[in-house]
């Protein structure tokens, strides 16, 4: 019987002995290419069709990336990410796991930069934030070997060689999923659907392409620290807000203190669209839920607390070591180290996530996203 595994496997095999002769084709006669991509399509349909009514009810996904090394795994990456986007629910939770590659040496400020693309791209899939949540290979952060053991998650996505296993007979990604398979079935948890996607293996001869990755000198590594401090609104759970507290947990000592302040409902009564805001203790939730998802064991850790000005925690607390913001509230820093020098404390050293997503993922944003579409429904 030629099980799941062996069909991906086969389609694979398919996608790129046709990648590589379309690739050859595309200079000497673009019509018959485009016959030969109907031809491809009728001949793969009932070989793609293999994961659609698993995937259709999934309520988690974990899909692998490898942190890229050259243009052609960033392209692969992307096409993944689309490929996950239309296939999986709108409702589920989706974990994208970072993986690094014996190519690249770890780098923190790579890590989480390229975090920040991922979010970027799923971002312009769909304005509307769906359920992602990116995992770089960061302090804190739980990787797949965790997320495995979900008794929720059904499918693992991938490509051949995104978990860093390859081999020519079978590929790594089927050979890992079979290994997770063998666990779960130990500890009575459902078996994972493998789903393989195509690595772009080509691309026509004199590419060029532009800056798609961060140069220059190498950045040392952030210290962690005892107590940091992060906060906000937090509504809707965007992926804005998913970036700056993936790069908070990051900075926090193993036995360390994340304290995540959350504004008061008086505190966001002036601000755009204030009747879309939601209630106090759903952000709250959002908060929590989102960061017990993302770092698996934090919970001791995490401490979340109301504030209803400003400066909040940072004034009111000596043993705050680190400040975690974005670029639209770091003006206030420099008032709350004053501060804080006054009272003869320490002051906070400050960790900066810099906005530069033109398409506004920001709450004010979406809530002006959600606002016209409820106004054209009233109009239909």
């Amino acid at each position: 019987a030629v099980n799941t595994s062996h069909r991906a496997a086969l389609t694979l095999s398919v996608y790129q002995f046709a990648g590589a002769s379309l690739i050859m084709l595309y200079f000497s006669d673009k019509r018959l290419v485009t016959k030969l991509l109907g031809v491809l399509l009728i001949l793969l349909s009932p070989l793609l069709s293999v994961n659609t009514d698993n995937l259709a009810s999934a309520l988690r996904t974990l899909t692998y990336l490898r942190l890229p090394t050259s243009p052609l795994d960033h392209l692969t990456n992307l096409q993944t990410l689309t490929h996950v986007h239309s296939h999986s629910p709108p409702a589920a939770c989706n974990h994208i796991i970072l993986r690094p590659t014996s190519d690249r040496e770890s780098n923190f400020h790579f890590e989480t930069y390229y975090m920040y693309e991922v979010y970027k791209y799923l971002h312009n899939l769909d304005k509307l934030p769906r359920d992602y949540i990116v995992h770089p290979p960061v302090q804190n952060v739980c990787s797949g070997v965790l997320l495995e053991s979900l008794p929720d998650l059904s499918v693992i996505y991938g490509t051949s060689t995104s978990v860093g296993i390859s081999s020519p007979t079978s590929s790594g990604l089927a050979s890992h999923v079979t290994s997770v398979n063998a666990l779960r079935s130990g500890r009575s948890l459902p078996p994972l659907t493998c789903a393989i996607l195509p690595d772009i293996v080509g691309l026509p001869g004199g590419c060029n392409f532009f800056d798609y990755l961060p140069s220059g000198p190498t950045l040392p590594d952030p210290k962690t620290h005892k107590h940091v401090v992060v906060g906000g609104t937090w509504d809707r759970m965007h992926y804005g807000h998913r970036r700056l507290l993936t790069l908070a947990v990051s900075l926090v000592d193993p036995n360390g203190v994340l304290t995540i302040g959350v504004t008061s409902e008086d505190m966001i009564k002036g601000k755009e669209r204030s009747e879309l805001l939601r209630s106090y203790e759903e952000r709250e939730e959002g908060v929590k839920g989102f960061v017990e998802s993302l770092a698996r064991g934090f919970k001791n850790n995490l401490r979340i607390v109301e504030i209803g000005e400003k400066k909040g925690t940072l004034v009111e607390d000596s043993s705050v070591e680190c400040l975690v913001c974005s670029s639209e509230t770091v003006s206030g820093v420099e008032e709350v180290n004053s501060e804080r020098k006054r009272k003869g404390w320490k002051e906070v050293e400050v960790w900066v996530a810099v906005r530069g997503d033109e398409g506004g993922m920001s709450s004010t944003s979406l809530r002006n996203e959600i606002f016209r579409e409820e106004d054209i429904k009233e109009l239909t």
